[in-house]
């Protein structure tokens, strides 16, 4: 397993490029990052370092959250740094999930569609995982199972549930109100 040798950076940003920064640290070394969005980025930057058989770069990112993600998708088949990095220029990791959450359709300009359809279905699987992670709403999904419903359904009424009603619910609410919205969609 390769270890990570770099994580964050902090220095004087002095060079900024289309989709590149070069930053120079206090030990007088500069690193040049490949970023989505250089104007952003200040004095401190979560960092990847992404390697393959012909160069290794650094990847930048402004919150903890996206380099996390992006260390996520970079292991996706098929789906390189450069195409993350364009999707974070069009969505931060909460709007992406909610866009996800909401069946939006995904547009990124440089990003093919079958790539952004990989993202879509891994993302999803990883959204249902959160789910089965939280006590109630695992709960409720498992009752809403052995009623008999579709796997799929039910994790899209209870995303609509939680979506509406937060996330502060007891078993029995959710379950209620989701059978409700089950009623409505059948009229």
């Amino acid at each position: 397993m390769r270890k990570k040798v770099i994580s964050f950076l902090k220095g004087k940003v002095i060079a900024r490029e289309e989709n590149s920064i070069v930053i120079l640290t206090p030990s007088g070394i500069g690193f040049k990052v490949f970023v989505p969005y250089p104007e952003k980025i200040k004095d401190e930057i979560f960092v990847s370092h992404v390697s393959d058989s012909r160069e290794q770069n650094l990847f930048g990112f402004l919150t903890f959250e996206e380099l996390t993600l992006f260390e996520k998708l970079i292991k996706l088949p098929g789906i390189g740094p450069k195409s993350i990095l364009s999707l974070f220029r069009y969505y931060t990791p909460s709007e992406l999930y909610k866009a996800i959450e909401n069946k939006e359709d995904l547009i990124v300009k440089g990003v093919r569609k079958k790539i952004l359809k990989d993202i879509v279905n891994f993302l999803s699987k990883d959204i249902e995982e959160s789910y089965l992670k939280e006590d109630e709403f695992s709960e409720a999904v498992k009752v809403l199972l052995s009623l008999g419903f579709e796997k799929d359904k039910v994790y899209d009424i209870v995303r609509k549930v939680r979506r509406k009603k937060g996330k502060e619910l007891k078993v029995d609410e959710i379950v209620k109100l989701a059978l409700k919205e089950i009623k409505n969609e059948g009229k």
